[in-house]
């Protein structure tokens, strides 16, 4: 009985406790001070007859009081510390209410005030996608988790580094702050306007600026998971690179032969940019001369860029171990064995060293008159390789042309062409120009016209320059060429016939001659006065009075086949009356 007495006195006491409780308390707490609901524990947020207290919330929210005692975080602002805990945060409102009070709404908080401004891609409404539990690195929150924190409500304890948030895509390499290289609106392309590359160890200089990074700093296979549980494979290598020769990253085309200093022959500028900085060409068994100087060093040492690039145990001995023959052999037969160095030197291939003396002197073939003053190309020309085959002999180079110096046919006409256009074709089968022409001038003729022709040139005919009876033909552009051969040797060929056929034989008449002897009556050394005889060559011989009579009283002007008035010599009547008047009137005519 004494115990069930005890046992209801407890149990009535406790529930009025709970009424008189009841009677003071507000409301329930929240979830969060749920272990403090009770009349004991009313002094532990308030003062004694007081409201409450902000430095009593601090007393056991240790996270908050050492972040505002190094003056750091949102509550220490200068305008969050002015106000008083409960305008922010309030209580006995039930177990679930939500103790933060957002002034102007979650979405438009200052975040500035926590000293961390959202820039760029930061700038977002959803506030966890930051502030998650796993990502709390402050130790002071950590150790207050489920005393005064709770790590999933809390947006206590992030770090400012990116990578409290971001993988390191870098895999701690780089001891620089992530601001440095990039910035919030592009992860990756702000790299390119914010890093400087000039600042770091190897400044980029020459064509190495236009390198892509990758080529350098290469891709190394580090598979590891990220935040969202993906995996990162692989990281771009930043750290220990060696710079301290050019070889780490480029092959060595010369396989070491010069040592592991490239810069003494290279630079930036380009592989091909030779400095050649303190080599000295002229310490090698090939010193350079002349235009040898001017070459670009790969026309000899890598002249097909197939292959590697050589510089020992080089040819040099002959030009043709570097240059091609473009004579085709022609010289190969000469006491040298044709080395180039008889006729050129290393100051240029042209003009050659080969003179009219040598030529004189070493060829068959002698330079004389005007044959010295024309240029070596005059004669020796490039030809096609049929042509040039066919006129030296030598096959040439490929299907390339070549120069000729060794000639077949050592004939005016293997130079100059045949201006004649084939009429003395037959004396040249077994002669040359030069049986008309000299060497000293074209003009300049042997031909002696009384000798070598057909047609002797007497009296006035000597007097005439040439083109009066070889007259220049030009049928086309191909044959026009002056007449020498048929030319008739008829006078009417070259002059008009003035007597219209009178003395024509028309029983031998033709259309090319009309068989006129002019000669009968004239000859080469004048026209006028004829050397005709009248009394010899005419059936009228002139006797008596009528060999003081002008011719032109029995010979007068008539028109024969023209309008032209012309002397009449044939048909002339030989009867006196046909020419004297009959002064007796037919007295004496016979009937």
């Amino acid at each position: 009985m004494i115990r069930m007495n005890a046992v209801a006195g407890l149990f009535l006491l406790t529930a009025l406790s709970a009424n008189i409780y009841a009677q003071f308390s507000p409301g329930e707490l929240t979830n969060a001070h749920a272990s403090l609901e009770g009349t004991d524990n009313c002094t532990q947020c308030h003062d004694v007859g007081q409201k409450i207290n902000g430095e009593r919330c601090l007393v056991c929210h240790v996270e908050l009081k050492t972040r505002i005692d190094v003056n750091k975080g949102y509550h220490a602002a200068t305008s969050v510390r002015a106000k008083e805990c409960i305008s922010c945060h309030f209580e006995h409102k039930g177990r679930n209410f939500k103790m933060i009070k957002w002034d102007g709404g979650k979405e438009n908080f200052n975040h500035g005030l926590t000293g961390y401004q959202l820039e760029g891609k930061h700038k977002t409404d959803w506030c966890e996608k930051c502030h998650k539990p796993e990502q709390i690195v402050d130790a002071v929150v950590r150790n207050q988790a489920g005393v005064s924190v709770s790590l999933k409500n809390t947006y206590l304890g992030l770090s400012q580094e990116c990578t409290t948030c971001h993988f390191d895509e870098h895999r701690k390499q780089l001891d620089a702050k992530c601001g440095q290289c990039h910035d919030f609106e592009n992860w990756k392309e702000s790299i390119k306007k914010k890093f400087d590359h000039e600042k770091t160890k190897y400044p980029l200089v020459g064509l190495h600026r236009n390198v892509e990074c990758v080529k350098c700093h290469v891709m190394t296979s580090d598979p590891q998971k990220q935040p969202d549980g993906s995996i990162d494979k692989d990281f771009a290598n930043y750290k220990k690179l060696d710079f301290s020769n050019c070889t780490p990253c480029h092959k060595d085309p010369h396989q070491n032969k010069f040592g592991p200093n490239c810069v003494k022959c290279h630079d930036p500028l380009g592989w091909t940019h030779v400095v050649m900085v303190g080599f000295d060409h002229s310490k090698t068994k090939y010193p350079l001369i002349g235009k040898h100087r001017i070459v670009d060093c790969e026309k000899c040492h890598q002249p097909d860029l197939k292959k590697p690039a050589l510089y020992k145990n080089m040819k040099f001995t002959n030009c043709t171990d570097c240059h091609a023959d473009t004579h085709a052999g022609q010289f190969a037969q000469r006491a040298d064995n044709g080395r180039c160095e008889a006729c050129h030197n290393e100051s240029g291939f042209v003009p050659s060293l080969f003179t009219v003396e040598r030529h004189n002197l070493e060829t068959k073939y002698i330079l004389t008159a005007s044959h010295i003053k024309p240029a070596c190309d005059k004669c020796h020309v490039k030809l096609a390789p049929a042509e040039f085959k066919l006129r030296s002999g030598f096959a040439a180079p490929g299907d390339s042309t070549a120069m000729i110096f060794k000639f077949n046919d050592k004939k005016c006409s293997f130079c100059h062409a045949d201006i004649h256009r084939g009429q003395f074709t037959e004396k040249l089968k077994k002669q040359d120009c030069d049986i008309c022409h000299k060497v000293e001038g074209w003009k300049d003729l042997k031909f002696d016209h009384n000798k070598d022709s057909e047609f002797a040139l007497s009296g006035k005919h000597k007097d005439q320059k040439c083109e009066k009876c070889h007259k220049l033909i030009d049928e086309n552009t191909e044959l026009k060429r002056v007449l020498y051969k048929p030319v008739s040797k008829f006078c009417e060929s070259c002059h008009i016939d003035l007597h219209e056929g009178q003395f024509a034989k028309k029983s031998d008449l033709t259309e090319s001659h009309h068989l006129t002897r002019c000669e009968d009556c004239h000859n080469a050394e004048r026209f006028k006065p004829a050397v005709f005889d009248h009394n010899k060559q005419s059936q009228y011989p002139l006797t008596g009075a009528h060999q003081k009579v002008d011719c032109v009283k029995c010979h007068v002007l008539t028109r024969i086949q023209s309008d032209s008035l012309i002397t009449l010599y044939k048909p002339v009547a030989t009867d006196c009356a046909s020419c004297h008047p009959d002064k007796h009137e037919g007295v004496f005519e016979i009937k």
